[in-house]
């Protein structure tokens, strides 16, 4: 079987990348939530300052506002502008310059330039300054598209983008224009201008340039800019209207995001690019330190995983231990150690319990068949006593009578040996020992039948290997008995015995009758071994000792010539004392 790696090895690697898992998103997360939270705070607190700075414009328009009805409804100016002029006429009337003097508006314009001008020819022209930096007449402007968006207002004031007007030296202007109407009739009679720098707005909205994530402009309703604050304007208009359309943009340049605010009361917008990727920047040391904190947190949690997971895998893997030394046939286990009562612990008083079932088991198996094997001997020693000890002491009894004493005397020795190594309380004997017996067993018969020989033919490397006792004698007497009833032929028996590897072979060789083909079939299965069901008693004793004792891998096998004889083979392991 292919060696795998260990459990604990497995479950520390599954719970470290699961510790990782964890950690790596624990860590990943906040820094991805506060990135996008300052990114939106970021944004909110420019709308907020955007929305703060329209609103100073706002009240700069409104100041505006509140001058142009001023001269809206001056009498003085009623009066120039509805009056018949031929030609033109410029005035200078104090009444129309009171109108500029002490205005909150113009004090925070500082300098700049108004207009009057009239439809009738007259027109009026007032400097902060008191040197005019540009110069427009109704003749100039009258054909312009801003002079016609203004008219068609009706008094609804507007800003106009100097360098949309296409007039010399308007470029760094605003122009704040509104109709006049005659109070009467609500006819248009003249239009109110005042232009300025640029700068002003650029003013209300410098505070918030000043942080070097910000590009910001103003742009009106054509796209063109109005403001200096930044560098020329690099969003195309199909940018600006997805903007419009969408709350947040983010352009392909790198991490920027356009917001767009419209100027209330104007056709302006204010455009912010936020440079992300420089806001993002100032949470890089943050990023560092989340890195640092999440390497070391999946180190705790990887000396923590082998921590927990060697505590909870050492009372298992003493288990595996325990149960591979049971399989191994040692049953001396003891309860392994834990701090409590839980799953480990009851597992392994299971397996305790099951373990001394087994060890009972086994030694009641184990007793079981020492007994059945010690009754089989006695039993094969009671079927031998009863006939071969009447048999011989009838011969002694004969040799007496017939006052053969030499040879009565030493058929009483051959029976007294035979009956002490018979008789005694040892399975086991040498094949020394097992000779010696088979030697008494035949000087006894040879008294009775004086027509067989008995031969050895062992080799003495093995005359010590052990083998079950009486396991020759009922081969041998089988031999005897079985051809008896051939007295004319004189019966050669020999015993051989050597060594095969790790096994002992011995043969019982007799040159008799040998065994009909009827009686072979009976006596012995397809590979020549004594089946259970033999007719000799003897032979199957002795089968169903060498099975119990070594297994069915040995036994006795049968081999046969009808003219020369029988041979009975012994396979047994090679076993010494």
């Amino acid at each position: 079987m292919k060696e795998t790696k260990p459990t604990l090895f497995k479950l520390l690697i599954c719970y470290f990348m699961l510790a990782c898992f964890v950690v790596t998103i624990l860590s990943i997360l906040p820094y991805i939530m506060m990135k996008n939270v300052f990114s939106n705070q970021i944004v909110k607190s420019e709308k907020k300052a955007t929305a703060e700075a329209n609103e100073k414009l706002s009240f700069l328009l409104e100041d505006l506002e509140g001058l142009a009805d001023r001269v809206y409804i001056n009498t003085a100016v009623q009066d120039q502008l509805n009056q018949k002029i031929e030609g033109n006429l410029t005035g200078d009337s104090l009444e129309v310059k009171d109108v500029f003097s002490n205005n909150r508006a113009l004090y925070k314009i500082n300098q700049y330039d108004a207009y009057i001008l009239g439809f009738n020819g007259y027109s009026y022209r007032y400097s902060y300054t008191g040197s005019y930096e540009t110069d427009l007449d109704l003749n100039l402007i009258q054909e312009s598209q801003w002079y016609q968006d203004i008219i068609k207002e009706n008094g609804r004031c507007m800003l106009v983008n100097g360098q949309s007007t296409g007039l010399p030296g308007m470029e760094d202007k605003i122009i704040f224009g509104r109709r006049l109407n005659n109070t009467s009739g609500n006819n248009p009679v003249g239009i109110f201008l005042i232009v300025f720098q640029k700068e002003v707005v650029d003013d209300v909205y410098s505070t918030l340039t000043q942080d070097d994530y910000v590009t910001l402009y103003i742009i009106d309703e054509t796209g063109s800019q109005i403001t200096t604050l930044s560098e020329e304007l690099m969003l195309n208009p199909e940018v600006i209207e997805q903007a419009e359309r969408e709350s947040a943009l983010f352009l392909e340049q790198g991490a920027k995001q356009v917001v767009l605010t419209d100027i209330k009361n104007t056709d302006w917008t204010v455009v912010e690019i936020l440079n992300l990727d420089f806001l993002m920047s100032t949470l890089e040391a943050l990023r560092i330190v989340i890195i640092g904190l999440a390497v070391f947190m999946v180190i705790i949690a990887a000396a923590i995983s082998y921590l927990l997971l060697n505590k909870l895998y050492r009372p298992i893997d003493q288990l595996r231990h325990a149960m591979a030394k049971v399989e191994q046939g040692d049953f001396e286990i003891d309860f392994l150690e834990t701090e409590k009562k839980n799953e480990i612990s009851r597992l392994n008083q299971s397996l305790l319990d099951m373990v001394k079932a087994l060890e009972t088991s086994f030694d009641n198996l184990y007793r079981e068949q020492r007994e059945r094997r010690e009754a089989e001997i006695k039993m094969l020693q009671a079927q031998i006593k009863p006939h071969f000890l009447y048999n011989t002491l009838t011969s002694v009894r004969i040799l007496i009578r017939t006052d053969k004493k030499e040879e009565a005397d030493q058929m009483i020795i051959f029976l007294i040996k035979l009956l002490k190594n018979t008789f005694d309380n040892k399975e086991m004997v040498s094949i020394g020992e097992e000779l010696s017996i088979l030697e008494c067993y035949s000087g006894i018969l040879k008294y009775r039948y004086q027509n067989f020989h008995l031969e050895f033919n062992v080799d003495e490397a093995i005359l010590n290997c052990m083998i079950p006792k009486l396991l020759l004698q009922p081969l041998v007497e089988n031999s005897i008995v079985h051809n008896l009833d051939v007295p004319e032929k004189f019966l050669m028996i020999k015993v051989v015995g050597k060594r095969e590897k790790d096994r002992l072979i011995l043969n019982v060789i007799d040159n008799g009758k040998g065994i009909d083909k009827e009686t072979e079939n009976r006596m012995v299965n397809e590979n020549g071994r004594i089946q259970w069901k033999s007719d000799s008693i003897g032979m199957q004793n002795v089968q169903d000792r060498i099975i119990h004792c070594f297994g069915e891998e040995y036994g006795l096998c049968i081999e046969h010539n009808e003219k020369s004889g029988a041979k009975i083979r012994v396979e047994i392991p090679v076993l010494f004392s």
